[in-house]
């Protein structure tokens, strides 16, 4: 296979293993800072100065699910066109 081959499928496969790894590290983030607030003593709605690093990978991780999201709309015609389409030979 050819680069541009391997970074066609590459662009095929990422979001449909992206996003369902983002999604699932999501449910498992939320579920530790949950069991961790509640064995704490805390309720989930104070915002305690304990809870600003599960908010950020809470935050992090949402961004990552957009990006996966979008990639479905721009990665996969990418990666289609880098594999359907032969490159052009270089001038000599």
């Amino acid at each position: 296979m050819k680069k541009r081959e391997i970074v066609g499928a590459g662009l095929i496969v990422m979001p449909f293993i992206g996003l369902p790894l983002t999604l699932s590290a999501y449910a498992m983030a939320n579920f530790i800072i949950t069991q961790t607030a509640y064995s704490q003593g805390q309720r989930i709605d104070e915002l305690a100065q304990s809870e600003i690093v599960p908010q950020m990978v809470n935050i992090v991780l949402g961004f990552a699910g957009i990006f996966f999201l979008l990639s479905f709309f721009i990665a996969i015609p990418i990666g289609i066109y880098l594999i359907a389409v032969p490159s052009k030979p270089k001038a000599k």
